[in-house]
């Protein structure tokens, strides 16, 4: 009987006897050869099919809901939510993914940790505003340093109701100590002459409780 190779064309003449089998071409390709009983002048040549390899799925752990055992689950019956039986109590459920209890700590862990965190900046916050706008803060010693030195001014000029004194929101106000301030700040006034000239001043502030008491310091 005549073969031919299906790849690479090449004819052999091969024995009658080795109808049906499996042979090799010199190009390295294999076939099965069969005779057509129609004619015996024509042949087939049934390349084989590889077998598909069978993929086993993974599996996975899963808790029996009844029974709280573990046992070993496909993971398509977890994705596909497949009934399961369970091997020790025999009870049919739909499969869910067991964690480890390990990483479930870990992950507790790592949420506590980002709430303590973010409690702390909370804190952090509302300490900063109490601090400096509550009661006896930053910013009312700030005003109380600002207003004293005010009044300090004023009680240096010729017409102190006719002054006007730089903003509160761009005055310089430096805390030397706990009760200790400088402010610096323009004012303009009416001089002796009535005209209205503007100084620099910067006035030293000496705040205890309630009270306080300014001192000019320098004046440009």
């Amino acid at each position: 009987m005549k073969a031919q190779c299906p790849h690479c064309g090449t004819q052999y003449e091969l024995e009658d006897s080795m109808n049906g089998t499996k042979v090799e071409c010199e190009c390295g390709h294999k076939w099965i050869v069969a005779e057509r009983s129609f004619s015996n002048s024509q042949y087939t040549f049934l390349e084989q099919k590889p077998q598909q390899e069978k993929i086993e799925t993974p599996n996975i752990e899963t808790k029996c809901p009844y029974c709280n055992k573990n046992m070993q689950t496909q993971k398509s019956a977890i994705e596909n939510k497949t009934h399961v039986m369970c091997i020790f109590c025999h009870g049919n459920f739909i499969p869910k993914r067991s964690y480890n209890a390990v990483y479930g700590c870990i992950a507790i862990l790592f949420l506590g940790a980002i709430a303590v965190f973010f409690l702390f900046m909370i804190g952090s916050c509302i300490y900063d505003v109490n601090r400096d706008y509550g009661s006896g803060g930053k910013y009312e010693h700030n005003l109380s340093a600002s207003h004293i030195a005010e009044e300090t001014i004023k009680s240096k000029l010729l017409n102190p109701n006719g002054a006007r004194f730089q903003d509160y929101s761009s005055q310089e106000i430096k805390r030397i100590n706990n009760n200790t301030y400088e402010v610096t700040m323009w004012c303009d006034a009416t001089n002796a002459f009535g005209g209205t000239i503007r100084k620099t001043f910067t006035v030293k502030i000496e705040i205890s409780g309630n009270t306080g008491f300014g001192k000019i310091i320098s004046e440009r």
